[in-house]
């Protein structure tokens, strides 16, 4: 209840109802502390030993934040629990930090309060009928028989949480199989509170209905897993070291997935031109693992730094709002040699080259559409946007253009029911597409000084 939030009084007479005195307990090991209870025990100045939510999650609050600020209610008193450490674990009365050390991100610094504490490791000390006794309670009593070299999708529950609907959720999971997943057996494993029908909408996967800490997967497998892959689940954090192949997308993608197809057409391009790149501003981690598919990771450079030595560069989301980040993309435009480009996956629709003064610039601009046919009748789970995409590719190398013009891609995504295409325009189509870029890069830039006119007033 929110109301427990603000209100002490009515939060003491409910926890007392349930626990007695708080104060009578010699130790209060607390999970959930940015919950109702551990503003409470802030508040009453009472000890407690934080627990982190999940492996992993103390040196990742932003997690946590970015979980509740879906929440329409909690939402309101976010900041009062951030300032109370209870995120974290810097609550001025945590005594003690109990965290999975190993799971911490690099930037986890140990100090006194830390009570390093790996399930995984301890459930392996345990004898065998002692660890059976254990996944008994769960209800999980027998090995789960697996196909060799198959890969587990651990999913995470987002639309539960409100971080997608229910359509966004599915959609992110189809297109995640289709381009990373493809040809490979799949097993999923459901978070508990993940509602997804799963075996209807990936019939040849194996779904496991069983429902169990993901700290039990190194226990419950007759065979070795190949990969251990998810978009986000903070369980993978307990697994890294377990599994020498972890696939992982973070938070980042639940915003971008509907992105991946841009993505992919970048570093095919990339893939062609075979030259070293750059990435600036891009979802660093999605580039990642497309270029681990297409084999050209090392072809990627992830520095920020804006360097002219290098021969390609990859730009999204940079932010147009900022005059400072456009004179930079405007700066980089005009330093860059003849046989350089730039690609634009213009993913946020911000036209970051866009400048009046510097029109000339589209002169140099070939626009890369993608066209998606779609092959699964409507409404039959079928939630992909039908819609074309642009991306545009920026060099004075009117080569290197020709060849972005000539080059064909055709990527079926059988489980997100479409067929994504980049073909030849011909002149005419060309010259529509980049009327229709400037147009809408116009009225973007002139929406945008109307906006801080008005703010300055």
């Amino acid at each position: 209840n929110y109301r427990f939030f603000h209100n002490m009084n009515d939060s003491t007479k409910y926890y007392e109802t349930l626990l007695g005195d708080l104060k009578k307990y010699s130790t209060i090991y607390l999970w959930g502390a940015h919950f109702s209870l551990g503003v409470l025990l802030e508040e009453l100045n009472i000890k407690y030993i934080f627990c982190e939510d999940a492996a992993g999650l103390l040196s990742r609050p932003e997690i946590l934040k970015n979980i509740d600020e879906q929440d329409k209610l909690k939402h309101t008193y976010q900041k009062s629990i951030d300032q109370k450490g209870l995120y974290n674990g810097t609550g001025i009365n945590a005594e003690g930090v109990l965290c999975n050390v190993n799971a911490q991100n690099n930037e986890f610094l140990l100090n006194d309060k830390v009570i390093n504490f790996n399930v995984i490791d301890e459930l392996r000390t345990l004898e065998k009928i002692n660890l059976e006794e254990i996944l008994s309670f769960f209800k999980v009593n027998n090995q789960i028989i697996v196909e060799d070299n198959s890969t587990l999708i651990l999913t995470q529950h987002l639309a539960s949480l409100r971080v997608l609907s229910l359509e966004q959720q599915i959609l992110l999971y189809q297109i995640l199989v289709d381009y990373f997943f493809i040809d490979e057996k799949i097993i999923f494993k459901p978070h508990p509170d993940d509602l997804i029908y799963y075996e209807l909408l990936f019939p040849e996967c194996r779904i496991i209905k069983e429902r169990f800490p993901a700290e039990f997967i190194p226990f419950i497998f007759d065979k070795d897993l190949r990969c251990v892959a998810t978009v986000s689940s903070t369980s993978i954090f307990n697994l890294k070291c377990q599994y020498e192949s972890i696939f992982e997308l973070d938070p980042t993608y639940e915003k971008d997935f509907d992105k991946t197809h841009r993505y992919f057409i970048v570093i095919l391009l990339v893939k062609m031109f075979n030259k070293k790149t750059k990435c600036l501003n891009c979802n660093l981690q999605l580039v990642r693992r497309l270029s681990e598919v297409l084999s050209v990771d090392n072809l990627l450079d992830y520095s920020c730094n804006i360097n002219t030595n290098d021969n390609i560069f990859i730009v999204d989301d940079y932010a147009t709002e900022k005059e400072n980040a456009k004179s930079k993309i405007l700066m980089l435009l005009q330093n860059l040699g003849d046989d350089d480009c730039v690609i634009f996956i213009n993913s946020h629709s911000d036209y970051c080259w866009y400048d009046y003064y510097h029109r000339e610039l589209w002169n140099d601009i070939v626009p890369v559409v993608l066209t998606k046919d779609a092959h699964k009748p409507q409404g039959e789970d079928f939630y992909a946007s039908t819609d074309d995409e642009v991306i545009y590719v920026y060099s004075r190398n009117k080569e290197l253009l020709n060849m972005v013009r000539e080059m064909e891609m055709r990527k079926e995504l059988p489980h997100t029911g479409i067929t994504v295409r980049k073909e030849s325009l011909t002149g005419e189509q060309e010259r529509i597409k980049m009327l229709e870029g400037i147009l809408e890069a116009t009225e973007k830039r002139l929406l945008y000084y109307i906006e801080k006119e008005k703010q300055n007033k």
